[in-house]
């Protein structure tokens, strides 16, 4: 008998942070493909005369390999300053 609308045979669903089997199979792939044409893709990169293209290419390329960094926000209110100033001297006199 199938399942009602709306209800699943796995109520926890797949775990966060888990990767899609097609979407792992894809990335694979691509691995190999760059690692058996890190040599060529050297030769091509000082193939190209202008540094800045070249450094563009460098940099639009390590986003696939540096994982990018998120903003943060720091409170720098007074009343930010005060707990951090207690919270340091708290933590210093348990030295």
């Amino acid at each position: 008998m199938p399942q009602p609308k709306g209800k699943t045979g796995n109520p926890n669903g797949r775990p966060k942070g888990s990767i899609n089997k097609s979407t792992q199979k894809i990335r694979l792939a691509y691995a190999k493909l760059l690692e058996d044409n890190l040599t060529q893709m050297q030769k091509d990169l000082k193939a190209i005369e202008k540094p800045e293209t070249r450094l563009k290419l460098l940099i639009d390329m390590s986003k696939f390999v540096v994982p990018a960094l998120s903003s943060v926000n720091v409170d720098a209110s007074e009343e930010a300053k005060s707990v951090f100033e207690d919270t340091f001297k708290k933590l210093a006199e348990e030295e």
